[in-house]
């Protein structure tokens, strides 16, 4: 890895009194092992910082190339963007499970950048991101919210579940998104530090919900995803979610896990069909957290149980409908067996 000149966070913040207190030296990352690049891959980043809001690396994690790319490009940009120029945001679209958050939060640990994650819900106000209240010598003070804070320090903010937000919420949004700026309740303007960028998740594209899996989501103004990149996130391939689930359980009978894979599969197809009730696919966490429970609870053998049937229910069946959870048990069963397998 090679450095390249310090960045100032707070260098395009000259009308502002919030000053940044982490001061990131930029680093180059040479990625080429997470992409499976037999050449060098170089991205920019920052040196190895101490920041609370470094997210963790989990050795484990597979990486998907369609999804590195518009992450990568959205980090470019706001690395690089002039002052006149607009934010252009990353809008991730897909179902619950699909890995939204953890392809940003794993590729930003890896460069050693913070992301500020800010998890949305229907009586969400964005300007608790903007500003908060403090307690200071028995005084409460404003202090800056976590937005303005990834505003001045120069590291991306990652907004989840936006599609729940009230669609007014989005005119705060809009403003960051056009100028790069944004004025504090106290009358500071507050501009954005290279490398402040804003990626939004959400299970719907902002159009609404027409499954009916997301409760309390809202159709979104047309002007939130104007100012951003959309892209649709959706499983993994079998094989590298095959992969991924070896690299969590690197001694799991090779038969066991293909049957994982069928029951897996199958719970897609129904999803995608329509069939059996089932309205949404069994998802690569709630894999991995069905067969860690599957192998702790061996013991029901001896009551003639199938943990691997019993466990899945646990993790997946019992959050769908009843006519889903007997499809998904018979389901099951059917590969498993009533007991042991």
């Amino acid at each position: 890895m090679r450095s390249t000149h310090p960045k100032d966070p707070t260098k395009h913040s000259a009308h502002c009194i919030l000053r940044g207190t982490n001061m990131f030296t930029r680093q180059i990352h040479d990625i080429r092992q997470i992409v499976g690049a037999a050449t060098p891959v170089e991205v920019e980043g920052f040196a190895p910082v101490q920041h609370p809001l470094l997210p963790a690396i989990n050795p484990v994690y597979q990486f998907r190339r369609d999804l590195l790319r518009p992450v990568i490009a959205t980090w470019k940009q706001a690395l690089h963007r002039h002052p006149h120029q607009p934010i252009q945001g990353l809008f991730l679209t897909g179902p619950s499970g699909s890995g939204k958050t953890s392809i940003v939060t794993q590729l930003f640990a890896r460069l050693n950048v913070p992301v500020f994650v800010f998890d949305a819900t229907r009586s969400t106000d964005l300007m608790e991101g903007v500003r908060t209240v403090g307690i200071e010598d028995g005084n409460t003070i404003d202090q800056p919210g976590g937005i303005v804070q990834a505003m001045i320090g120069g590291y991306p903010v990652l907004i989840n579940e936006v599609d729940v937000l009230k669609p007014e919420e989005g005119t705060l949004l809009y403003s960051i998104l056009d100028s790069g700026q944004i004025a504090t309740p106290d009358g500071q303007v507050v501009k954005a530090a290279p490398g402040f960028a804003m990626i939004f998740s959400a299970n719907t594209n902002g159009t609404g919900d027409d499954t009916g899996l997301y409760a309390g989501t809202r159709r979104q103004s047309a002007a939130l995803t104007r100012r951003v990149r959309v892209v649709e996130v959706g499983y993994m391939d079998a094989d590298q979610e095959k992969r991924v689930l070896k690299a969590h359980f690197p001694d799991l009978d090779a038969a066991l896990l293909d049957k994982v894979m069928r029951v897996l599969a199958s719970t897609r197809n129904s999803a995608n069909n329509g069939s059996d009730g089932i309205l949404r696919g069994l998802s690569t966490d709630e894999t991995v957290s069905w067969i860690n429970d599957a192998l702790l609870s061996a013991t029901m053998e001896r009551d003639g149980l199938n943990p691997f049937v019993e466990t899945l229910m646990w993790n997946y069946a019992n959050k769908l409908q009843y006519d889903a959870r007997d499809a998904v048990r018979k389901l099951a069963q059917g590969v498993f067996g009533g007991a042991a397998a």
